[in-house]
């Protein structure tokens, strides 16, 4: 019987390492596919291309698999950068590495590595997706620590379709020892961090060749003084503490960014964390609900954050309970053991297995499915009923995951009110919504 082809995005780190051998040791006809998107190289780097080229070549040769390599760069370029830096000229604080999921990887080179015969395209991601009834649904992975639904807040249906994420139901431990147990040169390899245009590179210095900047004042947002010089407002994020150069005068509390003023190139500060810097609330510049908007059925988390009335535990089915499979008992993943930096979704340590050497994660089912007692409308629908519904919402990142209520507004945006007020809101940074741990979506934070 023929193989089932699987193009696996191939990053040279080891996490897709170990996706394409998951992939192999399942019976594919699995085929690497590594991708350029940024063509810049000098001597404090940048991308780290070429290298990690070298380390795919490396890890296909001991997995026995054949790699191609091909060149999105010009619709990164396109795609991606330019909003970037159109974002920062507007004062806000764009995700980059959001965009090129949506706009690239699961966009055009997608559609390459369909073209080279691919049943289904995976990818090293931590994160997990199931497909039911024609409807495909991410959902948080099960290393809590590591998931990157996040980034993925931004993919529509269609572009989750055919997709496999085979490391989803495994912590970053587990994949380096298995990636070591099974002799994969990446084993020990460092994570990348940061953006990938910018790499090790100092951030200021980088974005002054695309933005024109100067110096300005800073001023104190509770009396109006000036209390400082700035070097140009793009380089500061509401919340920032270091770097501000004010010193510890007054009443010598840590001084925070506030916020930005673009045209007025003032950067408002305070002694101290001032109100300003919480909101109970936000609204996005539209929604990108990946399996539609949510509506529990009857008795399902019927609640309303925004009076106090909702708990946990009132939730049903354990819909809405943070890290509960659909029957309302919590999951242990499909690798069960602990390590103290490591966490699964459901907030749960976690360790690697002593007998993952042995094949005990090859299968990467999902460790969790998507809560029963949800239904699924169109924004149209949504806008028509004033609906509403509560969630987990995150406005960064790795942020700890909060109790809110969200509602789908007149213009199809969303507004989330938070049961705690939210530190430093971000514009221009993705508010992305869970219920359980189903990925809703998420869009722009105005």
């Amino acid at each position: 019987m023929k193989k089932q082809r699987v193009v696996v995005g191939m990053s040279g780190g080891v996490d897709s390492s170990v996706a394409a051998l998951l992939l192999k040791e399942r019976g594919f006809d699995v085929v690497g596919l590594f991708m350029t998107n940024w063509k810049e190289t000098d001597e404090n780097g940048c991308c780290t291309a070429e290298e990690d080229y070298a380390d795919v070549r490396a890890v296909s040769d001991v997995i026995g698999i054949p790699y191609y390599t091909t060149d999105f760069s010009r619709e990164y370029w396109d795609r991606v950068f330019k909003l970037f830096v159109d974002e920062y000229k507007k004062g806000r604080t764009p995700n980059p590495d959001v965009l090129c999921n949506r706009e690239v990887k699961f966009g055009p080179f997608k559609r390459f590595a369909m073209e080279l015969g691919a049943e289904f395209v995976a990818t090293g991601h931590y994160a997990q997706s199931v497909t039911r009834g024609g409807v495909n649904y991410l959902m948080r992975a099960a290393d809590g620590n590591k998931d990157q639904t996040y980034f993925l807040n931004q993919l529509t249906n269609a572009q989750l379709d055919r997709i496999l994420f085979p490391i989803g139901n495994m912590t970053k431990p587990e994949v380096r020892v298995y990636a070591e147990a099974h002799g994969v040169p990446t084993a020990a390899k460092k994570d990348s961090t940061g953006i990938c245009f910018i790499g090790e590179r100092d951030f200021r210095r980088f974005l002054q060749g695309y933005i024109p900047m100067k110096e300005g004042d800073m001023v104190d947002v509770r009396n109006g003084k000036t209390v400082g010089r700035h070097n140009g407002v793009f380089y500061y994020t509401n919340g920032q503490r270091h770097g501000l150069g004010i010193g510890g005068a007054g009443n010598g509390e840590p001084w925070f960014v506030v916020r930005r003023d673009v045209e007025k190139n003032i950067l408002y500060v305070s002694q101290g964390e001032p109100p300003e810097l919480f909101s109970d609330a936000l609204e996005t510049d539209g929604f990108n609900f990946i399996s539609g908007v949510p509506v529990p059925d009857s008795g399902a988390c019927n609640g309303d954050y925004k009076d106090g009335a909702h708990t946990h535990e009132q939730a049903s089915s354990g819909a809405c309970k943070d890290g509960t499979n659909t029957n309302g008992k919590p999951f242990n993943g499909a690798c069960n053991g602990a390590d103290n930096k490591d966490t699964h979704a459901n907030g749960q340590s976690v360790t690697p297995r002593a007998d993952i050497d042995k094949g005990a994660c090859r299968s990467f089912e999902p460790h969790t499915l998507p809560p029963d007692n949800l239904s699924f409308i169109t924004v149209a629908e949504a806008v028509s009923r004033e609906t509403g519904f509560n969630c987990l919402a995150r406005i960064r990142h790795r942020q700890p995951l909060q109790e809110a209520f969200a509602t789908v507004t007149k213009d199809g945006c969303v507004r989330v009110t938070f049961a705690s007020p939210q530190r430093a809101v971000a514009s221009g940074q993705y508010c992305v919504l869970y219920v359980g741990n189903l990925c809703i979506g998420g869009g722009v934070i105005r």
